[in-house]
């Protein structure tokens, strides 16, 4: 598994310090497990040259045995991104943790989603999309149209990932109009437990219209777990531009990890009293995790209050109002998807940008 030391002016992959064969071939796999491709030194070796490949690796990874080991040669040198990491218990191991300068501690087996979510994080980078959630006051407002709708929007300045978090939804692709379109759904990734890197996750997902899309197919659907939720997020915010979450209106622990990652959540709804009452039971439960929420109301003729006075009744911010459009409807029930183009795609181009602005409360 060893290979040549990489080039000093490029980061190359992981590092693995170790001379334990146990623990080196598990923290391999969970490095594959991560997309990231390990580089393995034995300390024991007298002619190791560790200290170059500490300077130039993504990140480091210390088994127990190495500490000692390598604290004789001489102090280690000050970085960032350094685990110490043990498949056993060792009662000097916060210790030597200090010894080294290393910012964590993993024990395997229970630390396994841990790092292996940090390892994507090293290599890919850290996340930086923008994450916006959507989620209906109620049943019935068109919140996954709106959430579509968006991604399709947002897909025209960039990379965009669309993540359907209701298992009871009947699935995005359905709305997206991509059913038939190759690639992983929620079922085949919750076997895998979520272990994806970014660039894995822009392949094994199906694209169509230029969003990414992660969607439950037709059939059971089984709740996906927390950690699986937050690393497919994880992955998602460091690959794409935008990444657009439809959220169920029950906050399972899985939906509770996507809201969280959210830097806005969009709360859809209809400017009636039904509308208003279910929102003020929803949004105190999403502002326990996102404080940024504002409202987009989709008008109707049967609508007893302006957006406006709609959005000061239940003490959001209007971020935009969307139209009821029967040729949205048709275009969905006849598989293409939201239409590309009309008034809703361009004011779902408006939320966009006002989205980029601070909430002014």
């Amino acid at each position: 598994m060893n290979t040549s030391p990489p080039s000093p002016s490029s980061p190359g992959g992981p590092l693995l310090v170790t001379a334990d064969p146990g623990l080196r071939d598990r923290v391999l796999l969970l490095c594959a497990a991560a997309g990231a491709t390990a580089e393995v030194v034995d300390p024991t070796d007298p002619g190791h040259d560790v200290r170059s490949r500490w300077r130039v690796s993504s990140c480091v990874l210390l088994g127990p045995d190495a500490v000692g080991l390598l604290a004789v040669d001489q102090p280690f040198m000050r970085r960032a991104d350094v685990a110490i990491v043990s498949d056993r218990e060792n009662p000097t191991i916060w210790r030597d943790a200090v010894t080294t300068g290393a910012d964590r501690v993993i024990l395997l087996p229970a630390g396994q989603d841990d790092l292996v979510s940090w390892l994507a994080d090293t290599v890919d980078g850290v996340a930086q999309a923008r994450v916006i959630a959507v989620v209906g006051a109620r049943g019935g407002v068109g919140a996954s149209t709106f959430a579509t709708s968006l991604a399709v929007c947002a897909a025209r300045a960039g990379p965009v990932c669309l993540i359907d978090a209701d298992p009871l939804s009947g699935g995005l692709e359905l709305v997206l109009g991509s059913e038939d379109v190759e690639g992983l759904r929620w079922p085949e990734v919750s076997l895998s437990q979520g272990r994806f890197s970014a660039s894995a996750l822009r392949t094994a997902l199906p694209n169509h219209r230029g969003v990414t899309l992660l969607s439950w197919s037709r059939g059971a659907a089984s709740p996906v777990s927390a950690t699986t939720m937050r690393s497919m997020v994880g992955a998602a915010g460091r690959s794409f531009a935008d990444v657009v979450l439809d959220l169920p209106r029950v906050l399972d622990p899985a939906a509770v990890e996507a809201v969280a990652a959210a830097g806005h959540v969009l709360l859809v709804a209809t400017n009636d009293v039904r509308s208003a009452a279910a929102a003020s039971v929803l949004v105190p439960l999403v502002r326990a995790y996102a404080p940024d929420v504002s409202v987009v109301v989709r008008t109707t003729r049967a609508g007893a209050a302006a957006p406006e006075t709609f959005a000061a009744a239940v003490r959001l911010r209007l971020a935009g109002t969307v139209p009821t459009r029967r040729s949205v409807t048709r275009s969905i029930d006849e598989g293409c998807g939201p239409p590309g183009r009309g008034v809703l795609m361009r004011r779902c181009g408006e939320i966009l940008a006002g989205l980029r602005q601070p909430d002014p409360r």
